[in-house]
């Protein structure tokens, strides 16, 4: 990319990962609707179980206090995970992240790039005493998800970074919970996941994308 999104941290330590699918479009018009497309569900976090079909995985946006929230993700929100694995003591079976930041460029100029750009980072478990993350990584990974236009080409990315098991200062449950957890995130569990997730974000049902 070359407008690309400023909210991507630097790789500095653990794993990383990188999962990106594009769709060729016919035109730059095309792309454009492609990619307001696309946007909109990057942002339906609720929906996104069903936008990445087959996800083992599921996601509900909450506010601060632990509610639900319906509607589009926003700064400040978290994501309630549920995974297909034991759950957390800290976060009371679920993963949790907080949005830290949403980036765009939305010109409709055909020579701008366009991108939206969301970055997710773990926290604890929203409405709760407790400061320590409930999630499988520390505080130092985040998970960054774009959707991103060049000309008549539509792309999304899942870019996980600094990716290091969350097993200090917590129980002793979640130390070994989060180690496996993490481990089996880092060896490819998480790839699929995030792979069904980009795929259908950009909307691919007849296999012209590509990895």
């Amino acid at each position: 990319m070359e407008n690309t999104p400023s909210n991507i941290p630097p790789q500095m330590k653990g794993q990383h990962s990188d999962n990106c699918y594009q769709v060729e479009t016919e035109s730059n018009e095309a792309a454009r609707h492609l990619f307001y497309m696309s946007a909109q569900r990057l942002l339906d976090v609720n929906n996104w179980g069903e936008i990445a079909k087959g996800s083992p995985a599921s996601f509900q946006l909450i506010d601060s206090e632990g509610n639900e929230v319906q509607g589009k993700a926003m700064k400040g929100l978290f994501f309630q995970i549920n995974l297909p694995a034991p759950g957390n003591e800290a976060g009371e079976g679920s993963d949790y992240v907080v949005i830290e930041s949403i980036e765009d460029n939305l010109s409709d100029d055909e020579t701008q790039e366009n991108y939206i750009s969301m970055r997710v980072r773990p926290a604890p478990k929203p409405g709760s005493s407790e400061e320590e993350a409930a999630h499988f990584f520390t505080t130092a990974a985040t998970s960054n998800f774009i959707v991103h236009r060049k000309a008549n080409i539509v792309s999304a990315c899942v870019m996980g970074r600094n990716e290091e098991p969350n097993n200090e200062n917590t129980s002793m449950a979640d130390k070994i919970r989060n180690t496996l957890v993490a481990t089996a995130a880092v060896l490819g569990l998480a790839d699929m996941q995030w792979k069904a997730l980009v795929k259908g974000i950009v909307g691919n049902n007849d296999d012209k994308g590509k990895d």
